[in-house]
């Protein structure tokens, strides 16, 4: 799944939001590192939003050490910690929901979703690949929004 979203597109979603303010939007890429994750094991963890901008949530990132030569098979699930919401309604394979290391910055979700500064979304992983995986990183890809006086 890749959706791409203009320049114009992203500022009238802003718009939606913010009105007619000033903004500022920042590409950010947040992530987190799991060491080690054996095969048919669940781990989670908590990507922390920083406290000082909003941010519009465009897709979801997955990489892995350059030895493995393909995708590692998993799920994915994805929560606003902050609201509570699910961004889907259950875990989800990695190639349908997350964009791989070797491809450009990508957005890959339908349409942006806002995440309150000072929030966090959390994730679980499931390794389905069959074997153990080391130092994977998950990360959530967008842009801040910080706003002017």
């Amino acid at each position: 799944m890749l959706t791409l979203y203009g320049n114009e597109a992203l500022h009238a979603y802003c718009r939606s939001i913010y009105g007619n303010k000033k903004l500022l939007l920042t590409e950010q890429v947040y992530t987190d590192t799991q060491a080690s994750v054996p095969d048919g094991a669940t781990v989670g963890g908590n990507i922390q939003i920083s406290q000082n901008a909003d941010f519009i949530l465009l897709g979801f990132g997955f990489s892995w050490p350059s030895g493995l030569a393909s995708l590692p098979v998993g799920k994915l699930l994805f929560s606003d910690s902050g609201s509570g919401e699910q961004f889907m309604s259950r875990a989800a394979y990695l190639s349908n929901c997350a964009t791989q290391q070797s491809l450009a910055f990508q957005r890959s979700l339908h349409y942006p979703r806002f995440i309150g500064g000072n929030s966090s979304v959390s994730y679980t992983y499931t390794n389905e690949s069959g074997g153990h995986n080391n130092n994977i990183t998950v990360s959530i890809v967008g842009f801040n929004v910080r706003e002017y006086a």
